[in-house]
């Protein structure tokens, strides 16, 4: 689908301000990225193709991307929950997930209050939380509505989970208090947060039952004048958790994307099943057109952080080019879930079909009748010098890259990294060069984020206050040894500052009771102690150490 008419309005951007909206963008590097309350990435409630380079005549890398779900119920049923092509300003376009986390009883959906308190994103800066803590005590002090209505608890009184959106729990209640200091935990310099739901669909169930699943999205970027693949990334944090009473299994996460880097028709896509990641390049040195990248345009990348993906795959849009139609846009849950384990739509496996390097016509498609030849999770692997015909061009190519997992559990949470990075092209009279230029992109991200103190999002956001653990904490405080005692087998522990960073962390081996001797060089001061049992359950508790 390309509604070519919307991108007329593209180029003017919402006005960031504290009014609740359904849609904002990042815009504090050279990324202007806009998200919408349903979890829709790279678009406005009335716009897609927002993923815009600042330096590139606000040209866009992506026109629509979003997130799939599947799993199969304790019969083997398939569940599912997908995304595509979704405006909120469009009621004939409808999508399977809705804004808002999952309440117990349906009708709360319908209340107005629950649209006025979650059809919207959450958009706050590093400075709004700085001034918020050098100013809190200030008696005419009155924190800004980023701080303010962060969606720290849902309404417990409504049937809504008690914690929502992060926040630095300074006195260890589970109560957001920002008016004792307390603050959102968010990463980067500027962040956007969304909860949204596929319980709610705004669709029916025209896949059948839905997951019951509760996604919270952080989306970020930080501004690095000195660090160029930094200062063209966008960061995404997911956390999905399992808000029924049984258990998903055989679970896939696919992260849908039609690139469109500028122009639409000159595309090539492509994975990496060495560094996990899917790309999309230009097949030749000029993005033409008035929202084309130019001479020499840029690469984007899809980057696994931390979990890697299990493979890439993709589709070709139905209605453009001849394609055999095994190799088009699904329409069940089975072919959906078909693309989501790297197969074609019919089940065929993806095959490196005459893998001939980048630029060669010889290439082939990766679709044979009888699936015969080498089988892959990853389309067009330039690890296996297998690459896009440039010829497919035409055929307009949607990529997924999945993730999975064996099982969720009813009250489990499932959190995965990822980042969106623009690449620039180096100035050669080939695309093909670009590709080293990615890779080279791909390992910087995951260094650099390797190295941050990014704080825990997940040590005050689950179904804790379901699933408590009880344990015991002695001395409190302490000088530097304490003591850990439970009702059932413990798993770990991890002890977090008061900016939410993790600074010390031991795995407890199948017992009830630990004793646990904190580094000498911890500092004295207020940490926050976070113990999982071996069953999953957390909990945490305010710790002093002299």
């Amino acid at each position: 689908m390309k509604h070519f008419f919307t991108l007329i309005s593209i180029f003017l951007l919402p006005t960031l301000t504290s009014v609740a909206q359904v849609f904002d963008s990042l815009d504090v590097n050279n990324i202007r990225a806009a998200f919408t309350a349903n979890g829709g990435l790279f678009q406005t409630d009335s716009s897609w193709a927002y993923f815009r380079s600042k330096s590139h005549n606000r040209a866009s890398a992506v026109f629509a991307s979003s997130m799939w779900l599947s799993a199969l119920d304790t019969e083997n049923n398939i569940l599912l929950s997908v995304q595509k092509y979704h405006l909120p300003s469009d009621s004939s376009m409808k999508t399977d997930y809705s804004y808002g986390p999952i309440a117990e009883n349906d009708s709360r959906y319908l209340e107005a209050d629950y649209a006025q308190r979650y059809n919207r994103v959450w958009h706050i800066s590093k400075e709004d939380i700085n001034a918020h803590r050098a100013n809190f005590n200030n008696q005419i002090y009155a924190p800004p509505p980023s701080i303010r209505d962060w969606p720290a608890h849902g309404d417990t009184a409504k049937g809504e989970p008690l914690l929502l959106a992060p926040f630095m729990d300074l006195n260890g209640n589970k109560r957001y208090e920002p008016l004792l200091g307390e603050y959102p935990l968010i990463r980067g310099d500027e962040a956007i947060y969304m909860i949204f739901n596929d319980q709610r669909r705004e669709k029916g169930n025209n896949y059948g039952p839905s997951l019951n699943a509760e996604i919270h999205l952080m989306a970020y970027a930080i501004h690095s004048a000195s660090d160029s693949f930094v200062n063209n990334a966008v960061f995404l944090h997911y956390r999905i958790l399992n808000r029924g009473s049984d258990t998903l299994n055989e679970i896939k996460l696919g992260h849908w994307n039609d690139f469109d880097l500028g122009f639409a028709f000159d595309d090539l896509n492509g994975s990496d099943s060495l560094h996990s990641y899917g790309f999309c390049y230009n097949a030749d040195v000029d993005d033409e057109g008035p929202i084309g990248f130019g001479i020499n345009p840029p690469a984007i990348a899809l980057v696994s952080i931390g979990k890697a993906f299990s493979g890439v795959g993709g589709y070709f849009n139905s209605g453009v080019g001849a394609v055999p139609s095994v190799m088009t846009d699904p329409s069940t849950s089975q072919e959906y879930r078909n693309y989501l384990n790297q197969r074609w739509k019919n089940g065929r496996p993806i095959v490196v079909e005459n893998a001939s390097g980048c630029g060669s016509m010889l290439n082939g498609d990766g679709y044979t009748p009888s699936g015969n030849s080498s089988i892959t999770r990853w389309l067009y692997n330039n690890q296996e010098d297998w690459f896009q015909p440039p010829a497919n061009t035409s055929r307009d190519m949607r990529l997924i890259a999945s993730q999975e997992t064996e099982h969720l559990l009813p009250g489990e949470a499932y959190v995965f990294e990822l980042a969106y990075v623009l690449v620039s092209q180096p100035d050669k009279a080939s695309p093909c060069p670009i590709l080293a230029a990615v890779d080279s992109a791909v390992t910087h991200i995951r260094s650099f984020f390797d190295a941050q103190q990014f704080p825990c999002l997940g040590c005050n956001v689950s179904l804790e206050e379901r699933q408590p653990l009880s344990f015991t904490l002695f001395p409190n405080p302490t000088t530097g040894t304490f003591y850990l005692s439970a009702e059932e087998l413990l798993n770990k522990l991890a002890l977090f500052d008061i900016h939410g960073r993790k600074v010390f962390e031991q795995r407890i081996d199948q017992s009830k009771t630990a004793q646990v001797q904190l580094p000498s060089s911890l500092p004295a001061g207020i940490y926050v102690l976070q113990v999982q049992s071996k069953s999953g359950k957390v909990q945490s508790e305010k710790l002093s150490k002299l």
